[in-house]
C-alpha cells in the first residue's frame, strides 16, 4: 500500500475557494477536490475511486450541474464507496443505542480501517435508515480474550487454547501475524497509529476453540461462565448481631492481612434499568437537552469554562494548538481577546493600585479575591503584580503599596521568560490570543480549600501567611521565592476581577460565620478525626458536648 501518494495531492485553501467562487468558475475546484478522494481512497482502502470530469459534469452531461444549482455541493458518492458510508454511519447508531439503550449486538463492528470522506456521507444522508442490529450473544470471557489478545499475551488463556494462536497447524493461525504494518496517518506517537492487521472472525474462533473446551478444568470452566451484573451497599448491623458469624471480607492468599470483619455491606443483582417502554411507560425517562435550572454561558460556576464572560473575537487559524499533546496540523478555533478589566488600566503600577489594596478585618489582611486562568475562573487572591520593571506587593500590615525594582538584567530576562512561558501556554494549549498592550504578571495563590476555625466559621483556604502581605525580609517574598510557596503567574489579561458574576458564588465553597457546636455536630452524628495526631481519620460517633473555660 502506497501511503506516499497522498503527499503529492493539492489541497486548495479557503482563500483560493473563495476566489474560485467569487469568480463563478469553481469546476476546477471540485475537480482537483474529486482527485484528491480518489487518491484518498485508493491509498488508504484500495477503493477504485473514478474521479468525474467535472467540466463535461458541468455541461450537461451528469447530474452535477443540477444537484450545483440547486443548492448541493457534493455529488452522491461513487457505487465502490457507498458501502463504506453505509457502515460508518451504523457505526454512529451503534454507539448512541449502546449508550441509550444498552449493547444492541455484541458481534457488529465497523469493517474498514479509516472513514469515508465526510463529503460522500453528507451527499447521499437522507438515504441511509436506522440499522438493525442482531440481537446476539455476549462473547464468553476466554472467546473475548481469543479476539483481543496477541500471540505474546497466550499466557493470559488456560494452558488448552495457547497453542491455537501460535501452532502453524492451526486453523486460526493465520489472525495472529507476529509482524504487520502500521500507519501512523499524519499522528506522532505509536499508539496513535493504525494498526493495518485483518478483523478476526469471531466464527472461525469459536469453531477452533470448541473442541480444546473439554480439556478445561472446573476452575477454567467457571471462569469462562457469563455472571450476572452485582450492587453492593451499606447495611449496617446492630449492637445485637453475632460478629462472629457477621458477612467478612478475606484478603487474598498471598497476603497477611486478617479479614475485615464484620463485613457491612450487601449484594443484589441488578438489572441495567432500559429506555424502552413496558406496560406503556418506560423504566427511565431519558431528557432531551439540559436539565432544568443547569447553569450555562456567563451563569457557569468557577472552574468550569465558558467563552461568555469577557469581550473576544474568534476565528479559524493554523496555530498548532496542541491536541493531547500534539500541535495540530489543521485549522483550530482561536480566541482574540480584547482588552477588559484590569488590562484596561493599561500598566502594573495602576493595576496594583486598583487591585492590591484588600480589606483588612479585626485580625489581619485579606488579599484581593479574583478569578484567572480564563475561561476556566479559577477561585484565587491576589499577591502581586509585575511588569518588566519590578514587582508591586503589600507590606507586611496589608496597608501600604510596595515596589521591588527587579535586580539587574538577570531578574529582567527571568520576568521576560516567565511572561512569554505564560502566554505560549494560552496560546498552545487553549488557543487563546491575549492583547499585546499590556504586558503585566499578577501573582496569585489558588483556592485550596475551606478551613474550619475553632469556632466553627469555615473560611475559604488560599495559603495566604495570616500575618499579612509580602514583606522584603520575609523569606517567601519575591519573585524567586514565590513558586516555592505555591504563586502562580497569569496575564493579567487572563484574570477576571468582576465580582458580581455567577462564578463567584459556589456553593461548593461558600463561606459561612460560626454555628453552635451542637448544632454542627449533633449527638449520634458520624464523623472522622482530622487532628494530627495518630488518630487521624478515624471514624467516630458524637456522644456529648464539652466547653473549655472560654465557652
Amino acid at each position: 500500500m502506497r501511503l506516499r501518494e497522498l503527499d503529492n495531492v493539492l489541497v486548495v485553501p479557503d482563500a483560493e475557494l473563495n476566489m474560485y467562487t467569487q469568480t463563478g468558475d469553481v469546476s476546477d475546484f471540485w475537480q482537483r477536490f474529486e482527485l484528491w478522494k480518489a487518491a484518498y481512497y485508493g491509498a488508504k482502502l484500495e477503493i477504485v475511486y473514478d474521479a468525474p470530469n467535472i467540466a463535461e459534469e458541468a455541461s450537461g452531461d451528469s447530474g452535477l450541474s443540477s444537484a450545483t444549482a440547486s443548492g448541493q455541493r457534493f455529488r452522491p458518492p461513487a457505487a465502490t464507496v457507498e458501502p463504506m458510508c453505509r457502515s460508518y454511519i451504523g457505526s454512529l447508531q451503534w454507539v448512541l443505542q449502546y449508550y441509550y439503550r444498552g449493547c444492541q449486538s455484541w458481534s457488529w463492528y465497523y469493517p474498514y480501517h479509516y472513514a469515508p470522506c465526510i463529503s460522500d456521507i453528507c451527499a447521499n444522508l437522507a438515504a441511509y435508515k436506522v440499522e438493525h442490529f442482531v440481537n446476539d450473544e455476549p462473547y464468553t470471557p476466554y472467546e473475548q480474550l481469543m479476539c483481543v489478545l496477541p500471540p505474546y499475551s497466550r499466557k493470559l488463556l488456560p494452558s488448552a487454547l495457547r497453542s491455537l494462536m501460535v501452532d502453524m497447524h492451526s486453523p486460526i493461525h493465520d489472525m495472529y501475524p507476529t509482524s504487520f504494518s502500521v500507519d501512523m496517518n499524519g499522528k506522532k506517537m505509536p499508539w496513535e497509529a493504525v494498526v493495518l492487521i485483518d478483523f478476526v472472525d469471531a466464527e472461525r474462533i469459536r469453531d477452533a476453540m470448541r473442541p480444546r473446551l473439554q480439556q478445561l478444568s472446573s476452575d477454567e470452566q467457571r471462569r469462562n461462565s457469563r455472571g450476572t451484573n452485582m450492587a453492593y451497599s451499606y447495611t449496617p448491623i446492630s449492637v445485637e448481631d453475632d460478629a462472629e458469624n457477621a458477612p467478612q471480607y478475606l484478603a487474598p492468599c498471598n497476603l497477611k492481612f486478617p479479614p475485615i470483619r464484620p463485613l457491612k455491606c450487601k449484594g443484589v443483582i441488578y438489572i441495567l434499568p432500559s429506555l424502552k417502554a413496558k406496560g406503556g411507560r418506560a423504566e427511565l425517562e431519558l431528557v432531551s437537552g439540559l436539565i432544568r435550572g443547569a447553569s450555562t454561558r456567563a451563569k457557569m460556576l468557577s472552574g468550569f469554562p465558558s467563552l461568555f464572560t469577557v469581550r473576544h473575537n474568534a476565528q479559524l487559524a493554523f496555530n498548532g494548538t496542541e491536541v493531547f499533546g500534539s500541535p495540530s496540523r489543521d485549522e483550530s478555533m482561536q480566541i482574540e481577546l480584547l482588552p477588559n478589566a484590569p488590562v484596561e488600566t493599561g500598566s502594573a503600577e495602576g493595576i496594583a493600585h486598583e487591585l492590591l489594596n484588600g480589606k483588612r478585618t479585626s485580625d489581619a489582611y485579606r488579599p484581593r479575591r479574583l478569578f484567572v486562568a480564563w475561561p476556566y475562573l479559577r477561585d484565587a487572591v491576589l499577591v502581586g503584580v509585575s511588569d518588566i520593571s519590578g514587582t508591586y506587593t503589600m507590606d507586611a500590615r496589608g496597608t501600604n503599596i510596595m515596589f521591588l525594582e527587579h535586580g539587574g538584567a538577570g531578574e529582567r530576562q527571568v520576568w521576560t521568560r516567565r511572561y512569554m512561558e505564560a502566554v505560549h501556554q494560552a496560546k498552545k494549549t487553549q488557543a487563546v490570543i491575549t492583547p499585546d498592550n499590556c504586558k503585566v504578571l499578577l501573582h496569585v495563590l489558588h483556592l485550596r480549600g475551606l478551613e474550619m476555625f475553632p469556632d466553627g466559621s469555615l473560611v475559604r483556604d488560599y495559603g495566604f501567611p495570616a500575618s499579612g502581605g509580602a514583606d522584603p525580609s520575609r523569606p517567601w517574598a519575591g519573585l524567586g521565592m514565590w513558586s516555592e510557596a505555591g504563586v502562580q503567574a497569569y496575564p493579567a489579561s487572563l484574570v477576571l476581577t468582576d465580582l458580581s458574576g455567577a462564578w463567584v458564588n459556589n456553593p461548593r465553597f461558600a463561606e459561612h460565620k460560626a454555628v453552635p457546636l451542637d448544632q454542627a455536630f449533633a449527638i449520634k452524628d458520624r464523623a472522622f478525626f482530622l487532628g494530627r495526631t495518630p488518630l487521624y481519620g478515624s471514624p467516630g460517633k458524637v456522644i456529648g458536648h464539652a466547653y473549655d473555660d472560654a465557652g
